[in-house]
């Protein structure tokens, strides 16, 4: 058998020691102790990067208004939703005008959507994109007058107003930076019988493991629980000092498992191969060549093709049959047709 050795040629690793991680085929075989696996290393990965607390969130908000200075692209004057709202609008300032009088080429009824982030207080700006609802040909210059932007509840939360300045590829879609002011918290429940939640923010049995005992062991007096492997409970004592055990928790550090994973964008060619990846002893047919994976001895001469005498990571696989003059569109059929065989210690992601 002719053992082939190359130089790098084209590897795209994916190291994964900060946020990313995926579900680790064979944790169970590099699990070490509670007290180690649950030190804070200082090279590790922080607990608040890759978590978030139950009951902090985005929260929606979502308005019908009046778009002004449309110069002719609005609605038009024979739609009667911005007629009718044109009309009530003016008698809100004391301008009786009929229906049936109020033009609407330049005007037009929009939706006003905006995401509210986590502990916003009233005062804050935030910003909002506005559409057009009906046959509005283009938003972009107009003003928007003042619509009140309420929650799924039906409570007011936000005020927009303002000029159109930004539009996407679409015309009738736009954006006003900062073109609502908020005027009512939206309040965050993070505290729930006497403790908090952290969610993961990729489920993971092995890091939801990590995490606990990492807590544990940096806080003894507390309760930390795992309930699956999307969540980690932590019950604090009766004078706990919330924001402070949060902060603290959140800097904890851990190593997290690498992800046995390859990642394969076939429109741009681009393979991404988590460290982990092995391939095991099989053999591979490619247009009457024959590519043979497995220690030395432990299948029939190869006299036509080659041979890695190993089992192999995909890196290296990779490598030795891009450098044989393999095309990467041809390794990945290759590295598809391993994993439908079985032969790969990892899972493979088709994007």
């Amino acid at each position: 058998m002719k053992q082939i050795r190359l130089s790098l040629l084209f590897a795209l690793c994916l190291v994964c020691s900060g946020t990313g991680y995926a579900q680790n085929a064979q944790a169970a075989n590099s699990a070490t102790s509670s007290s180690s696996a649950a030190a804070p290393a200082a090279g590790g990965t922080r607990i608040g990067d890759i978590t978030e607390l139950r009951g902090i969130r985005t929260n929606q908000l979502v308005g019908v208004g009046i778009l002004t200075g449309l110069d002719g692209k609005g609605d038009g004057s024979r739609s009667v939703p911005i007629r009718s709202s044109l009309a009530v609008m003016l008698g809100h300032f004391g301008i009786e005008v009929d229906a049936q009088d109020a033009a609407g080429k330049n005007s037009a009824l929009v939706l006003v959507t905006a995401d509210v982030p986590p502990f916003a207080s009233p005062g804050d700006r935030i910003d909002i994109t506005i559409s057009a609802l009906f046959d509005a040909k283009n938003v972009k210059g107009g003003v928007l007058l003042q619509t009140p932007l309420k929650s799924a509840g039906g409570d007011v939360y936000a005020v927009a107003q303002g000029k159109v300045e930004h539009s996407g590829e679409s015309s009738t879609v736009g954006e006003i930076i900062g073109g609502a002011v908020m005027e009512n918290r939206v309040h965050s429940d993070v505290e729930g019988e006497g403790g908090f939640t952290l969610l993961l923010e990729r489920p993971n049995y092995r890091v939801a493991y990590l995490i606990r005992e990492a807590i544990a062991n940096a806080y003894p007096d507390l309760s930390v629980s795992a309930g699956d492997a999307s969540s980690v409970s932590v019950t604090l004592g009766e004078d706990g000092d919330l924001v402070r055990l949060i902060g603290e928790i959140q800097q904890l550090r851990i190593d997290l498992p690498r992800p046995s994973k390859v990642v394969i964008d076939e429109a741009s060619g681009i393979v991404v191969m988590g460290g982990n990846v092995q391939i095991a002893p099989v053999t591979v047919t490619y247009r009457g060549a024959t590519i043979e994976v497995g220690p030395p001895g432990w299948n029939s001469g190869n006299s036509n093709g080659f041979s890695i005498e190993e089992t192999v990571s995909v890196q290296k696989f990779f490598e030795v049959l891009q450098s044989s003059g393999i095309g990467t569109d041809d390794i990945i059929d290759i590295l598809k047709v391993i994993d439908r065989a079985g032969a790969l210690y990892g899972s493979l992601e088709m994007m």
